[in-house]
């Protein structure tokens, strides 16, 4: 049996290593630590495995057919491989809707529930009325429509929200109350007690949220950045914040991570950060993802999850 070699790159390869090998023989596997060194000159790979990789690295893959990605965002992969390589690239789903659509509804909930008050409340003894709402009187408005955004969209619904949507492209089939396409989508600001971002970095998209947009929001409104920090303008979200342009955000990814202890975002009341952990990346899943991906590619039929280089996700 001929087996297909594969080089896995990632902080957390031993685990993905030990899983494939558990469940398919087929795979040659070598792995190694993207923080490390690369420990070859060249490499026989047809498949690479990341997350993140290194400068000089797919120079060294010279049979390099396919790039498996381990995760949903893919902006840092498309900028080390040049369009014409014909090299495909996959990204990683998996588990990310359930976990992502968990935790923009958690800290929804956070904010309706007073939860940062109640705490610090307890901190300091204190025995006081909190005041609380319902989520079923709130809009959610979802810049991003993908496998993600949609996830989100569907189980916010669930609970009763009032569900806006904006997408680039019109989508056949939807979840939203309302869809907003095109450059429409910034008319949907106005209307969203909570604003949560999953679209993916691009040069169309960087700082993409700035200042004419959080001024175009309520001023109770909450926004909920799962995406890419970049996608944000953070001088102006400090600004907006600081001002009561906006009540509050929500905030797992930044322009530099980890975010920098002298960042305004870490004074501030009406912030809650969490360390780019909204969709955490299971090893078991997206290796089953990866599996069924690698059987399509056997049997040379079209991969699921391609990445379209020209639309940069």
């Amino acid at each position: 049996m001929t087996k297909t070699k594969m080089l896995i790159v990632h902080h957390r390869h031993q685990y993905y290593r030990k899983y494939l090998e558990s469940v398919d023989s087929r795979l040659e596997i070598e792995s190694f630590d993207f923080r490390d060194s690369i420990p070859f000159e060249t490499h026989e790979a047809e498949i690479l495995m990341c997350w993140k990789t290194q400068d000089g690295l797919l120079e060294r893959l010279p049979r390099l057919r396919w790039i498996a990605g381990a995760a949903a965002g893919v902006d840092h992969l498309l900028k080390i491989v040049p369009p014409d390589s014909g090299i495909v690239i996959t990204k990683a789903l998996a588990t990310m809707g359930d976990y992502m659509s968990q935790y923009v509804i958690t800290f929804i909930l956070n904010h309706l529930r007073n939860v940062g008050t109640i705490y610090r409340r307890q901190q300091s003894k204190t025995w006081r009325y909190v005041r609380s709402d319902l989520i079923h009187r709130y809009t959610l408005g979802v810049l991003g429509l993908g496998n993600i955004g949609s996830h989100i969209a569907r189980q916010a619904k669930g609970l009763g929200m009032t569900i806006l949507g904006a997408k680039i492209t019109p989508l056949p089939d939807h979840p939203c109350d309302k869809l907003f396409t095109g450059e429409g989508w910034r008319s949907m600001l106005p209307l969203c007690d909570f604003l949560v971002l999953t679209i993916p970095l691009t040069p169309d998209t960087e700082l993409m949220i700035g200042q004419s947009e959080l001024q175009m929001m309520k001023p109770g409104a909450v926004l909920i950045n799962i995406a890419r920090g970049k996608i944000v303008d953070e001088g102006a979200l400090v600004s907006a914040l600081k001002n009561d342009t906006i009540a509050g955000a929500v905030l797992d990814v930044f322009h530099e991570e980890p975010l920098p202890s002298d960042h305004p975002f870490w004074e501030m009341d009406n912030v809650v950060i969490t360390p780019h952990c909204s969709g955490p990346s299971e090893e078991g899943p997206i290796c089953d993802e990866f599996l069924e991906n690698y059987e399509r590619w056997l049997r040379n039929e079209p991969l699921k999850m391609v990445v379209q280089p020209s639309k940069g996700y």
